[in-house]
């Protein structure tokens, strides 16, 4: 019971939003409840605009009074969930006359906005005019209030199908957004916007779908290495191999070198050894070799005959 009347509720809000020239772009309508709200409509304007116009407080007010006479109109009912929605267009209309001079009962009057005092032990409100004033201020609100009302009652009066389809499409997917609202507003009927729905969220999943596995694949690549990051390691570890082996090779020639010279060094100094312990001719040894040879000579000389 209470998402059917919630869903009237909203409907009635986004149905009036939607249908008004200076209402703002509803992107979304559900009926799930979010904190003391049943559910929510949620719109926001297109541009920043600092100032706000007669006609756009008026659309505002009726947008806050569509949920209660959506409510009143097709649950022959209301209840108490168009109170928050009451107390907001009330502060506007009540603005638009005290402040804003938008009011031709009151007129270009700032009477500005009522003020609490402690007298004793209670809280008194002090304002400042009077209580004919006040009762001038009070009925202008009143009427800003029922004109809105009787403009949102026309509204949907004039569209009911359209209000009953999105009442419908609630109840089945509970939150629906711009396009499904934009096909509700056009004259679409639930079942075309329920498969418009099932499409769009079918697609949605395959991206998804699509999305993960990309991003799979990208952490794949990041673990494993490009083949051709393969190939250029092993040839950056060859290289430093070879290098290690001309470092190597290199410093294998310079002991080499260093242990030829030790060993020439070496030699030099073990012949300048034998050199120097080699026994001396003396005077008499010449002499003896000297005869020992003529007389060999003379031996060996063959007699002329």
């Amino acid at each position: 019971k209470d998402r059917n009347i919630t869903a009237y509720h909203e409907s009635g809000h986004a149905v009036i939003e939607k249908l008004l020239n200076t209402g703002d772009t509803v992107h979304e309508v559900s009926i799930i409840p979010r904190g003391n709200a049943g559910g929510y409509t949620l719109s926001r304007p297109e541009t920043d605009d600092e100032y706000h116009s007669k006609t756009k407080l008026i659309d505002r007010i009726v947008v806050l009074l569509g949920g209660r006479t959506s409510e009143s109109l097709f649950l022959d009912d209301i209840t108490t969930g168009a109170s928050n929605d009451i107390q907001v267009a009330s502060q506007i209309a009540r603005k638009m006359v005290t402040e804003w001079g938008m009011s031709e009962g009151v007129g270009l009057v700032q009477l500005g906005s009522a003020s609490e005092i402690f007298v004793g032990r209670d809280y008194q409100t002090k304002v400042n005019y009077s209580e004919k004033q006040a009762a001038i201020i009070d009925e202008e609100v009143a009427k800003i209030i029922k004109k809105c009302q009787a403009q949102a009652n026309e509204i949907l009066n004039k569209n009911k199908d359209i209000v009953k389809t999105m009442v419908e499409v609630l109840l089945e997917k509970e939150t629906i957004y711009s396009d499904e609202i934009d096909l509700i507003i056009a004259g679409k009927s639930k079942d075309e916007v329920i498969k418009f729905i099932d499409k769009k969220v079918k697609k949605e999943k395959k991206e998804e779908a699509k999305a993960e596995e990309e991003k799979a694949n990208l952490e794949q690549v990041k673990v494993q290495p490009k083949e051709t990051d393969f190939a250029d390691e092993l040839l950056k570890q060859a290289e430093e191999k070879k290098k290690q082996l001309d470092e190597q090779n290199k410093t294998s020639e310079q002991n080499k070198e260093e242990t030829q010279k030790e060993d020439a060094q070496k030699n030099s100094v073990k012949k300048d050894v034998q050199v120097e312990t080699k026994p001396k001719k003396t005077a008499s040894t010449t002499a003896k070799t000297t005869k020992k040879s003529t007389i060999e000579r003379i031996i060996i000389t063959p007699i002329n005959m």
